[in-house]
This record gives C-alpha cells, sequence and structure tokens, in this order.
C-alpha cells in the first residue's frame, strides 16, 4: 500500500513549492502536479530547485522548466518570453552545468524568437544547443 500526502493545491507558494521538492511523498495535486508549475510565476524557484544536487526532485524539476519554456517558445508568446528571460537572468544560483547550459540556449532561442535575425550555416555551427529535443 503506497502512502503519500497531498497538498491539493492549484495556486502554490514557493513554500509549497519546495516543501513538495525536497519530500519524494509528497504531491502537489493526484493528478497533472507538473503542469500546475507551467507559469512563468515559478521559474526561479524551479530553476534554484533543478540546481541543487540535494533536491530529490532536482530532475524533475528541470524537467518542468524545460517544458514550460519550449511551450513558450512554441507559442511565441512574445511578452511571455521576454518576462522569462527576465526572471531566468536574475536568478543567482545557476550553479549546475546542465542548467547553465540550458540557460545560454534558452537566451540564445529566445533572442531569435523576439529580435528574428539571419541565420547563416557557421552561425548555427558556432552555436551547440544542448536541451532542446
Amino acid at each position: 500500500m503506497e502512502i503519500y500526502r497531498c497538498l491539493d493545491t492549484i495556486n502554490p507558494t514557493n513554500e509549497q513549492v519546495i516543501l513538495w521538492a525536497y519530500d519524494l511523498d509528497l504531491y502537489l495535486t493526484d493528478q497533472d502536479e507538473d503542469l500546475i508549475l507551467h507559469s512563468n510565476q515559478y521559474l526561479a524557484i524551479l530553476c534554484q530547485l533543478a540546481c541543487d544536487h540535494n533536491c530529490p526532485k532536482k530532475e524533475y524539476c528541470f524537467s518542468i522548466l524545460k517544458h514550460h519554456i519550449q511551450h513558450l517558445l512554441a507559442r511565441r508568446d512574445i511578452e511571455q518570453i521576454n518576462e522569462a528571460v527576465i526572471t531566468i537572468a536574475q536568478v543567482e544560483c545557476v550553479s549546475d552545468i546542465d542548467v547553465c547550459d540550458w540557460r545560454a540556449d534558452f537566451h540564445w532561442i529566445a533572442e531569435l524568437i523576439t529580435r528574428p535575425r539571419k541565420l547563416n550555416l557557421e552561425d548555427m555551427q558556432n552555436r551547440r544547443l544542448h536541451y532542446w529535443y
């Protein structure tokens, strides 16, 4: 018999997100909890958690972060993309190399979407994208 706890919230605070991230038996909701965190308001905390090697849900937080950003970029929502760029740039404790690489890729792609320009083969060969598949 599996025992778990559920906060049963669709609008968690950052404190609740932190509690959830450090407890493998705690859920935000009983289903689709990752979708609840698909909001720019959670970008900073997800980025911090994705960098914390002591966080049991580190990889899950990183996957939610990547998925949310991929949706923003696919929708070409310039306002939301610009907000995400600012929020992610303000996160100071990005110490995880994977998150650092992903953040650099995101900034590059966001710039291309918000300020389109012509690319040549050399530009693309010089730019190694890490986490966009």
